[in-house]
């Protein structure tokens, strides 16, 4: 028997075993064990061409990406993502050989707390967390999307496919997710995957200890370089030259924490940009100026392109090297007036270029010098396959080795990118913007008590970037002209990641002091939690042929609520904090059936606002607002056309005299049944049936005696069951479907709805409860005692669309 936990405890613990450290050949020995697991999947011995183990083109260290996909019904696809290398252990110093092993790791850190911070010393003593290296970064993610794999495989029957990606390299320049796009790519075309998530499980921190933290996006990181070249002269003659630090150091200055390259996002702060490496040329002390000087600007931002970056820095160092100039020209006239010297000082000419401009000077010069730049570039390359240089020292040598080949006696000032780049990505760019805060609050507060939190932008850095591209494309390919090596040594295969688009969401467990001697992760979040958050999501969420419906519109109960209409005031007013309540339930409720819910606002004016499915009929095709047939609530529907323009562009409206009320329409596929009641007339009937018709539907009326609106007795429950009570029970129109009577006593329950793959019921009427359950149809149970005293029910409380 198929055990979730079991299975997540038993792949984590052989995972973990392997010293897989990234940019090193260990990394290959993940392949060996993902071969074997999957392979031994039964589902995969008789599909083997469902997954693979793919060397990475050109890659120095042969590592690979391992992929694997389950097929269900529709082309609905699911991605998981994690990779599967992890830092070193030398911060380990001599329980490094124990860092792969938790279990004997726990026992020689027992032995030895004070090699702990107080905190970890504590969540270790508690024995609710796993320490050691991988545990949380991120074998624990990586574990979790195998089982659930695994589990999908077992079923016989199920809606949508998922693709499991397990790529090396994350920790250094995500060669393996740059290559993974591709074969996403090539996933999507043979098999005709229509890619709607990618879910990565990289572990996350909690700023509140009692709330979870999800992020919808992954932040972008961009390496900048910046070379100057000055003018090399004797320290004791520095007035004949141009010294590159002091140019550099007002360009650090100006630039360090500068919160010009931070973007922000509902409350979210980009991390402000630093500087990570500063070199001069001059390999040994002497009493000259350095020649040149480089340094690297690292800037995480959350949506700033890298052409807004560029020109950003560009004109940071263009100011910068002016107001120097302008210093030095200050200096130098005064240091020749105090010393009698002659007052004409030097004009030196500043080049502010970037990278492509630079290479453009080259050409100009002739073939044989760029051809003389392309030899040295390809001997660089081959110092770095063989690891004999590193990018640093690459990126300096090749500028350097251009501005000599100009060689020009000028000031240049030169800025580019270098490698790794990381795009910024955020679901807030998708056109299918899909909540998925309120998808897991709704499962997780249901299941747990348990509130998880958003953030738009994963900051750690993540394969989840290469997921979509929110850039202009045109214009960042051609920024990555200012890249040194671009498409020789490295790529990025942005043509490709614009092709798979799709929104992406990091929901991994809870984990502390990553790449930490005290790394560790929550096993209950591990075994428990994440799991079953993850499978929500893939199960309720994103394997779905063609929801019903994706939007639902309500209106919160306005304090005037307890004035509304009512046929029965022996029920006594409702309770408007209670009302409240219901309705804040309801909203969950809805939100667990995969819907995005829109709240409007209480509209005092009107005591019977909140029930806004009679103020408009939604269709496919266009929406028709009403004519309310209640005097009371005659100009309430005005306030919902602004909200309905969001969604379509064609909204007709009911005409006087004709009347007609949304509690009186069900929809049956393309057709409508339209009852005749005290609130909607023949007129209004009417006009909804002729524009139905002119919009290639149809519709008929329902003579009605007893019911206020026809949904008081009928709901339809899609796959032709109707709930009916009342007169409708014997009416010969309903004879074709399968009814579901609903008993004299429980007359009220006949207003549920059928949203997506949940009916919502009232609370407590337990026979209708058990017919539905019997028609093999899942249920959410809502509390509406405060909305019977006013009539009300489920359908009325929303539109559905």
């Amino acid at each position: 028997m198929f055990v979730l936990q079991d299975e997540i405890n038993s792949i984590l613990k052989r995972y973990l075993k392997i010293d897989s450290i990234t940019n090193t050949e260990k990394e290959n020995k993940v392949d060996g064990f993902i071969s074997d697991y999957i392979g031994s999947i039964e589902y995969f011995k008789k599909n083997p061409e469902y997954f693979n183990s793919e060397k990475i083109p050109n890659d120095t260290l042969k590592r690979s990406v391992n992929w694997a996909f389950v097929k269900g019904k529709g082309n609905r696809t699911v991605v998981f993502i994690h990779h599967s290398d992890v830092v070193n252990v030398n911060n380990f110093n001599e329980y490094a050989k124990d860092a792969f092993s938790p279990e004997k790791l726990e026992m020689v850190f027992k032995e030895n707390l004070d090699a702990l911070e107080s905190e970890a010393a504590s969540d270790l003593l508690s024995g609710k967390w796993m320490f050691g290296r991988g545990t949380a970064d991120m074998k624990g993610g990586g574990a979790i999307q195998l089982a659930i794999l695994k589990e999908y495989s077992l079923k016989s029957d199920f809606d949508g496919n998922i693709v499991l990606l397990i790529v090396p390299d994350e920790e250094n320049l995500s060669a393996g997710m740059r290559y993974g796009v591709k074969i996403l790519k090539r996933l999507k075309e043979k098999y005709d995957f229509d890619y709607k998530l990618m879910i990565n499980s990289e572990p996350h921190q909690r700023v509140d200890y009692e709330k979870g933290v999800i992020s919808q996006g992954s932040i972008a990181k961009m390496n900048l370089f910046v070379y100057v070249k000055g003018i090399l002269t004797h320290a004791g003659k520095v007035l004949e030259g141009i010294n590159p630090t002091g140019i550099m150091s007002r360009i650090i200055s100006r630039t360090e924490l500068n919160l010009e390259f931070v973007d922000e996002i509902e409350g979210e702060m980009s991390i402000p940009p630093t500087w990570v490496h500063v070199k001069d040329s001059k390999e040994e002390y002497d009493i000259s100026t350095p020649e040149s000087i480089i340094g690297y600007l690292n800037v995480l931002n959350f949506s700033s392109s890298p052409e807004i970056v560029l020109n950003k820095l560009k004109n940071i160092c263009r100011e910068e090297s002016n107001r120097f100039i302008e210093k030095y020209n200050r200096v130098n006239l005064k240091f020749k007036s105090k010393t009698n010297r002659n007052s004409s000082s030097e004009k030196w000419l500043i080049h502010v270029v970037t990278l492509k401009e630079l290479l453009d000077m080259l050409r100009e010069k002739g073939d044989k010098y760029y051809c003389d730049y392309e030899k040295y570039e390809k001997q660089i390359i081959a110092q770095l396959d063989n690891n004999q240089l590193s990018f640093i020292d690459a990126n300096y040598q090749i500028v350097d080795y251009i501005i000599k080949l100009i060689n020009r006696q000028e000031v240049f000032i030169v800025i580019g990118l270098t490698i790794p780049l990381y795009p910024g990505v955020s679901n807030v760019f998708q056109d299918e913007s899909i909540n998925y805060l309120e998808i897991i609050n709704s499962f997780t507060k249901e299941k747990w008590n348990q509130e998880y939190m958003n953030r738009y932008y994963f900051t750690g850095i993540s394969d989840l970037s290469y997921s979509s591209l929110n850039y202009d494309l045109e214009s960042t390919i051609s920024q990555m002209e200012n890249m040194l090596l671009w498409n020789k040594y490295y790529s990025i295969p942005f043509e490709e990641i614009s092709y798979i688009q799709m929104p992406c969401i990091n929901i991994g467990p809870w984990g502390k002091d990553f790449h930490k001697i005290s790394e560790r992760v929550l096993i209950e979040d591990l075994m428990v939690k994440t799991p079953l958050i993850i499978k929500n999501i893939v199960e309720n969420t994103f394997l779905k042929e063609d929801k019903m419906f994706n939007n639902v519109i309500v209106r919160r109960p306005a304090r005037s609520l307890v004035d509304g209409i009512t046929s029965n005031p022996g029920l006594g007013k409702p309770d408007y904090e209670k009302a409240l309540e219901q309705h804040e339930n309801y909203i969950e409720a809805l939100i667990k059936c995969g819907v995005k819910v829109h709240v409007l606002e209480a509209n005092e004016q009107f005591p019977d606002s909140c029930f806004v499915e009679d103020v408009a009929v939604c269709t496919k095709e266009f929406v028709m607002v009403t004519s309310p047939g209640a005097e009371t609530r005659k100009g309430e529907e005005k306030g919902i056309v602004e909200e309905l323009k969001k969604f379509y562009n064609d909204i007709e409206s009911i005409q006087s005299p004709g009347t007609l009320e949304g509690g009186d329409v069900m929809m049956v596929g393309d057709h409508y049944y339209i009852g005749l009641s005290d609130r909607t007339n023949q007129d209004g009937a009417n006009q909804l049936i002729k524009a139905l018709e002119d919009h290639g539907m149809t519709g008929s009326v329902i003579d009605m005696k007893e019911m206020l609106h026809l949904k008081t007795g009928l709901a339809y429950l899609e796959e032709n069951k109707l709930l009916v009570a009342g007169e409708f029970v014997e009416h010969p129109e309903f004879d074709k479907y399968e009814k579901i009577i609903i008993s004299e006593d429980e007359g009220y329950s006949a207003n549920c709805i059928r949203v997506n793959d949940y009916v919502l019921v009232p609370k407590g009427y337990p026979k209708t409860k058990g017919n539905i359950e019997k028609a093999e149809l899942n249920i959410i149970e809502v509390d509406t005692s405060e909305y019977k005293k006013l009539d009300g029910g489920l359908s009325c409380l929303s539109l559905r669309f």
